[in-house]
This record gives C-alpha cells, sequence and structure tokens, in this order.
C-alpha cells in the first residue's frame, strides 16, 4: 500500500513540479513522460525491498533482546 500511495504522490509532486518550473520564455524545462510500466516496477521493487527489511529485523529484534555474555558463551 505504501508503495502505491508513494507512486501517487510522487506522480502527484512530478506532475505539479512540472506545470510551475518554466524556463525564462515561458516554454517547458524537459519533455515529461509518465509510464505506466515504471510506476508498476518501483512498486513491485519497493515490496521487495520492503520484505527483505522485515526479513532481517525479526531476527535482529530477537537477537538484540539476548544477554550479550550469554549469546557469546552459547
Amino acid at each position: 500500500m505504501g508503495a502505491i500511495v508513494g507512486s501517487v504522490l510522487g506522480a502527484g509532486g512530478l506532475i505539479y513540479w512540472h506545470s510551475a518550473m518554466r524556463q525564462a520564455d515561458g516554454s517547458d524545462l524537459f519533455p515529461m513522460m509518465l509510464e505506466r510500466n515504471l510506476f508498476v516496477a518501483t512498486a513491485l521493487l519497493a515490496t521487495a525491498t520492503a520484505t527483505g527489511l522485515v526479513a532481517a529485523m525479526v531476527p535482529a529484534i530477537r537477537a538484540a533482546k539476548l544477554d550479550s555474555v550469554v549469546a557469546i558463551r552459547g
């Protein structure tokens, strides 16, 4: 859900910035092309990254709860 919201907010910010920022003669700074495939790929990558982050946090939190001396001695 966060990847979708982030993509929508990012696209909205880009559209706003593109309409607000112009060259001295009033023309566009750059041509803007929003591709749907780019948003889908970014959302999938963000989801995979978040899953990996959660998978790494679970054992780290469990290890942080251990007493270090007990963990070293086994």
